[in-house]
C-alpha cells in the first residue's frame, strides 16, 4: 500500500502551466535564474515505472499526468500482478509563489482488485501542500523539495521523477495546450 500512495503522490506534480521569471536562488552563491514553467503544461503518458521488482512498462502499467488551469490530475494503473490490480485516481490544486511550486490533492480514489474481491479507499496520500523549489537549466526545468527527497526533471519531451535519490517514473509528453 505504501508503494501505491508513493506512486500516486509522485505522479501528481508532473504537469502544470505556470510562468515564473527572474527568481533568485539561495545558497552560498546567489544568482538570478529564470523559473519558466510555461512549457511543461500538458498531458504526459507513463513510459516506465521503476519498482523493487524491476522496470514495468505499458500495457502492464499505464498512467496520465495532467496539470492545467490550476488543476493537477494523476491516473495510475498497475496490472502487472494479475492477482493484485491497482487503479488510482487523484486530483487537486496547485499554486506558485516566486520560484516555489506547491500542490495538494483534494480528492482520491484507490481501487484494489484481488482474486477474492475488491476494496476502495478515498484516503488522501498526504495532508497539506507539497512544496518544490523551481530552477531552469537549459531547455529543462527541475523541481526539488526542500529536503531533496523528491525531484521532477522536465525536459522538452517528458518528465523524469525521482524520490529519495532513486529514479521512479519516466513520462512522455503527449499533448500541448
Amino acid at each position: 500500500m505504501k508503494m501505491i500512495a508513493t506512486s500516486v503522490r509522485l505522479g501528481a506534480v508532473a504537469l502544470f502551466g505556470l510562468s515564473f521569471s527572474g527568481c533568485a536562488t539561495q545558497g552560498a552563491v546567489s544568482q538570478t535564474q529564470r523559473c519558466d514553467l510555461s512549457s511543461v503544461e500538458g498531458v504526459y503518458a507513463l513510459q516506465e515505472w521503476h519498482t523493487n521488482s524491476g522496470v514495468l512498462a505499458p500495457p502492464a502499467v499505464d498512467g496520465r499526468f495532467v496539470l492545467q488551469d490550476g488543476a493537477v490530475i494523476t491516473i495510475l494503473q498497475n496490472h502487472a500482478d494479475e492477482a493484485n490490480k491497482i487503479t488510482s485516481t487523484v486530483f487537486g490544486v496547485f499554486a506558485q509563489e516566486g520560484c516555489n511550486f506547491s500542490y495538494r490533492y483534494t480528492n482520491a480514489s484507490l481501487l484494489i482488485e484481488t482474486g477474492t474481491g475488491s476494496s476502495v479507499s478515498h484516503k488522501l496520500p498526504w495532508e497539506g501542500m507539497r512544496v518544490f523549489a523551481v530552477t531552469s537549466e537549459g531547455a529543462g526545468n527541475i523541481l526539488r523539495t526542500a529536503d531533496g527527497k523528491a525531484e521532477l526533471n522536465f525536459t522538452e519531451g517528458g518528465l523524469r521523477y525521482s524520490e529519495n535519490g532513486k529514479f521512479v517514473r519516466l513520462w512522455k509528453k503527449i499533448a500541448k495546450r
